[in-house]
């Protein structure tokens, strides 16, 4: 390639799955649904279409992240609901039922990092669903469990909705090739951002947003 780039870890998002429903592998046909998805999908494809004995692409669909990190966002649905339960004693969200895959960000790294140092012969032009394998946790679970860590908060739901994504990532694929597999549980993960939260100088400051503007809670 131009900048003589032997081997490219592209990070997508499971989001390029879109419409599809039940267990999804990385053999099934995307369907994206939003803009940002469609984009990532088309950037997968020219990837894999300039695979050759000199470069070697590896894309990534990493399941919803969460968790504390150094570069902070609290635009991420747990990150948002501790924020909110611990700081404002209340939680506002659209619906109770989304249910979406989730990774900490720790294990998103660590997969990122096997990809790298993976023999490039297992690797070179494949894709790996990088998730907790047929999870789905829905936001009312979320909301149970930093009820557990931080204690009771009032939680507004303003408008109950049909949870449109069904799907349920299965990871298999990166566990046996990678010999990567997901360790920090939701719980652990978001009482670790918990301790953190105390440290975090205004949560609340669009420095830790890449989506601005609504206080809001969506999937």
């Amino acid at each position: 390639m131009e900048y003589d780039v032997d081997r490219f870890v592209y990070v997508s998002s499971d989001s390029v799955y879109g419409n599809l429903t039940g267990l999804v592998y990385e053999t099934d046909i995307p369907q994206p649904v939003s803009l940002s998805s469609r984009l990532k999908l088309r950037v997968e494809d020219k990837l894999l279409a300039s695979k050759s004995s000199q470069f070697h692409p590896i894309i990534l669909r990493i399941a919803n992240c969460y968790g504390y990190s150094p570069r902070m966002r609290f635009d991420l649905l747990p990150n948002t609901i501790l924020r909110d339960a611990v700081l404002k004693k209340k939680v506002t969200i659209e619906s109770e039922n989304s249910c979406r895959a989730y990774i900490h960000v720790d294990d998103a790294a660590r997969a990122i990092l096997c990809s790298a140092q993976t023999h490039v012969n297992l690797v070179s032009g494949q894709v790996f669903n990088i998730g907790v394998s047929g999870q789905g946790i829905n936001i009312l679970s979320v909301i149970n469990t930093v009820k557990q860590i931080c204690g009771n908060f009032k939680v507004k739901v303003i408008k109950e909705q049909p949870d449109l994504l069904e799907y349920k990532l299965i990871c298999k694929k990166a566990e046996k090739l990678l010999n990567w597999m997901p360790t920090i549980t939701m719980e652990d993960g978001l009482h670790d951002l918990y301790q953190h939260l105390n440290n975090i100088k205004d949560p609340y400051d669009d420095k830790y947003m890449n989506v601005k503007g609504s206080d809001i809670i969506v999937a």
